[in-house]
């Protein structure tokens, strides 16, 4: 794209309703750009109208769906064009596309686990990501680093110590009683 602007590059949709009456999810102003790479538009069901951006991820498959987080055409195209050149960068790079989230990988392998339950091992494993499940699976194997886990780690301890008896509740007996009772 050169210095030409927006409305040269740009080639507008027509809304399909008016924003007052679309259903949810309804879009209801679009454009694109680069030859369909960059798509802006904007949703009916957000109070404030904010363009949002599917940009194609470039020599990969599949798309990154971002909000601009701007109502201006113009700073929405910026970011969205920002976000393609980065994405160009990343694959020129070798790096890898941007990540789906854990949830569905942590729920396809615990499936896979639980064909094999008489190993004591896999059980474990199995409860271990059915209690991180929760707190990763929002999250992009991209955002998996080592201060992530430290947090998973930890919320699990604040976890564990919520639901474990306090060693000042454990009923106070003579050690030999209390070995007398497991023997």
């Amino acid at each position: 794209m050169g210095k030409a602007g927006l409305k040269e590059s740009a080639s507008a949709a027509k809304p399909a309703t008016d924003a007052k009456s679309a259903p949810k999810g309804a879009v209801t102003d679009s454009k694109t750009f680069r030859d369909g790479l960059i798509y802006l538009y904007q949703r009916a069901d957000f109070k404030k109208p904010t363009w949002l951006c599917r940009v194609k991820v470039p020599n990969g498959s599949g798309y990154v769906n971002r909000s601009t987080g701007t109502g201006d055409e113009h700073q929405a195209f910026k970011f969205a064009d920002d976000l393609y050149n980065q994405l160009l960068v990343k694959s020129l790079t070798g790096e890898a596309p941007p990540a789906k989230q854990m949830g569905p990988a942590i729920k396809s392998y615990i499936e896979r686990l639980e064909a094999q339950p008489h190993k004591l091992s896999i059980h474990y494993k199995i409860l271990l990501l059915k209690r991180i499940k929760p707190f990763l699976e929002r999250k992009s194997f991209d955002d998996l680093s080592t201060s992530l886990l430290s947090k998973v780690v930890d919320e699990q301890i604040c976890r564990a110590a919520i639901l474990a008896p306090q060693v000042s509740d454990l009923p106070q007996q003579p050690p030999r009683e209390r070995m007398s009772q497991h023997i």
